[in-house]
């Protein structure tokens, strides 16, 4: 099977959508996630935004200034914090939604597939690497605090031995 450079581009971006998965199911332990806004650059493509929109399973909403947004959003805290402001429903006024993405029913199936596979054999693979670098590190620390022990001892021997050889006068 033979792949043209757009399958590798796309493997790429739906690699990233899995990883920003991974992050948002961390976030969706906290309450229910539904829609996320896009901003910046990379919101500017079609293909990109539908990628993650079938990846994260949520509706993607593209601003008409994606790569000002989040100084609007800034400007909106600021502006709350110092009292300009109610609340949050005023951003509607500096930026609007331009385009909504949509999960396509279809892909779900195929990703939630990749999810598992991904989270399974390559996630795990890199929790028993981390395992097995903080149990040598462990090791590390056990031998370290023996050296130290036995070092003491034999510091305190040493300084016992002083003493004695004193005492007897030699």
């Amino acid at each position: 099977m033979e792949h043209e450079k757009c399958d590798y581009i796309r493997a790429v971006l739906e690699g990233v959508a899995m990883n920003l998965g991974i992050i948002l199911e961390k976030q969706r332990e906290n309450g229910e996630i539904q829609d996320l806004v896009l901003t910046g650059g990379g919101a500017k493509g079609d293909t990109l935004s539908q990628i993650l929109a079938d990846v994260l399973g949520v509706r993607l909403h593209r601003l008409d200034q994606v790569e000002t947004a989040t100084s609007v959003a800034a400007a909106v805290i600021a502006g709350i914090g110092v009292g300009v402001f109610k609340d949050f429903s005023v951003v509607d006024q500096f930026v609007k939604r331009e385009k909504t993405f949509v999960p396509r029913e279809e892909y779900k199936p195929v990703y939630d597939h990749q999810k598992k596979i991904v989270w399974k054999k390559g996630y795990e693979c890199l929790l028993d690497y981390y395992k097995n670098v903080c149990r040598r590190i462990e090791q590390k620390r056990k031998v370290c605090k023996m050296y130290i022990k036995t070092y003491k001892e034999k510091e305190d021997i040493q300084h016992e031995t002083w003493n004695l050889l004193r005492l007897l006068g030699k």
